[in-house]
């Protein structure tokens, strides 16, 4: 009975409160202007009128006592690394297939999750390559890996990341004959309540 009392009290890990954590830690334009509109319609939020402690709140952002938690500092945090250890992104791109080959780019992407889902888009463009290909009398370029799986691969990764356990980054790893998006741990795991690691090949299938 006591073991079951205690479960009952246990709550998500990202809704856990960060004691050192204030409300100054949270980006507070970012969270009214990108991330409130995507999760409430804005009708609601004209109606409801309330302060932003309460919106942080609502959205497990702020515990009710105003603690920001796990996931308020990954979501909107100023600097999340400062709090939880790992959170951020490495991105590295070798000429060649394995680790011993050349780097040729090799960037960390230290940020909420907000600001880093808009500047992985310009990186992985920046490391695609085109080519022409015919059509008919019209040549049509295409790239080497559609941009929509590339996306895909690395939120896949950012969101299934194991904070609680895990001080790796979530690490996008680019090689000559594939991709590998490795979510907070070195090594090949599970998606089942561990880390994932994830492949594009090449060529793209």
């Amino acid at each position: 009975m006591l073991t079951e009392r205690r479960h009952a009290k246990d709550i998500p890990f990202d809704t856990q409160p960060l004691s050192l954590a204030r409300l100054d830690d949270l980006d507070l334009d970012l969270f009214r202007q990108s991330y409130l509109p995507s999760m409430v319609a804005p009708e609601v939020i004209e109606e409801n009128g309330r302060p932003v402690d309460l919106q942080l709140s609502s959205l497990h952002l702020l515990t009710p006592d105003g603690t920001p938690t796990v996931l308020g500092l990954l979501t909107v945090g100023l600097d999340p690394g400062s709090h939880i250890p790992g959170a951020y992104l490495q991105f590295v791109r070798y000429q060649g297939t394995d680790l011993d080959a050349p780097i040729s780019d090799e960037q960390e992407l230290r940020q909420n999750l907000v600001g880093l889902s808009a500047r992985l888009e310009p990186l992985l463009r920046s490391n695609l390559r085109t080519r022409l290909v015919e059509d008919g009398f019209r040549e049509t370029p295409r790239p080497d890996y559609p941009l929509e799986a590339l996306r895909e691969l690395c939120m896949n990764a950012l969101m299934h990341r194991n904070y609680e356990t895990s001080y790796a980054p979530t690490r996008i790893v680019w090689f000559d004959d594939r991709i590998e998006g490795h979510s907070g741990r070195y090594g090949t795991t599970t998606s089942t309540g561990s880390p994932i690691t994830a492949t594009l090949p090449w060529p793209p299938r």
